[in-house]
C-alpha cells in the first residue's frame, strides 16, 4: 500500500510511521521495474512520462482505462496518488527489515520488507 500515499516524500513519512508503530510490519510494493503496471493493469505504462501516462496510456492502453472509462480527473487522481518503488528505495525506507522478492515468470513482481520477525 505503500505506492499508494503518493510522492517520494510521503513515502518516507509513512515509512516512519510504520516504524513508530509496528516494529513487526510486512509491507508490500509493486516492482517499478516489472513490466505490467498492477493497478491499471497496462504493460509499460508506468514507465511513460506523466503526461503520457495521463493523456493516452493509461486510458487507452491498460485493462482499468479500456474497462472504466475513467474521467480525466479520475486518471490525474491516480496517476498523482500511485508511484510504485525500486528495490533500492524499499531498502532506504525499511533498512533493518528482510526484503522479499516475489517473483512471476523470473521476474520480480514485488517486495515486501518484512520487520522485526
Amino acid at each position: 500500500m505503500i505506492e499508494h500515499v503518493g510522492s517520494w516524500e510521503s513515502q518516507v513519512a509513512f515509512a516512519k510511521e510504520v516504524h513508530r508503530v509496528a516494529p513487526r510490519h510486512w509491507v508490500q510494493t509493486p516492482n517499478f521495474w516489472f513490466p505490467l503496471e498492477p493497478h491499471y493493469v497496462g504493460p509499460f505504462t508506468h514507465w511513460l512520462p506523466r503526461e503520457a501516462q495521463e493523456s493516452f496510456a493509461i486510458r487507452y492502453a491498460s485493462f482499468w482505462g479500456l474497462a472504466t472509462r475513467p474521467t480525466d480527473a479520475d486518471v490525474r487522481r491516480m496517476v498523482s496518488e500511485l508511484r510504485l518503488l525500486r528495490e533500492e528505495e524499499l531498502r532506504r525506507l525499511f533498512p533493518n527489515s528482510e526484503i522479499v522478492k516475489e517473483r512471476v515468470g523470473g521476474l520480480v513482481k514485488s517486495f515486501t520488507a518484512v520487520g522485526g520477525g
